[in-house]
């Protein structure tokens, strides 16, 4: 058996039960330590809870790296924690 690294973006469009995943997603597991981005929010808020927050919180955890959200003013930011999963790192 080879296995042979790729690129995320490499990823087939339909993984999970013929549903492609949401740009938001590919874009949260692309972070590199340190980086961050924002996107419009489009999900529901509950008790000032917003579930785009939730989602991102889920897409780091299953892709093995910390990150910091916020939903502010309809927009969501998205921060990786540096210093995880690099080498060297602790």
């Amino acid at each position: 058996m080879v296995v042979t690294k790729i690129d995320p973006s490499e990823m087939p469009k339909k993984l999970l039960f013929g549903r492609p995943l949401a740009e938001e997603t590919v874009a949260i597991r692309a972070l590199l330590p340190g980086e961050a981005i924002r996107f419009p929010c489009r999900w529901k808020h509950s008790d000032r809870l917003c579930h785009g927050y939730g989602l991102a919180l889920q897409t780091a955890k299953r892709a093995g790296f910390r990150i910091r959200s916020v939903c502010r003013d309809g927009v969501v930011y998205v921060m990786r924690k540096p210093g995880q999963n690099e080498e060297g790192a602790a």
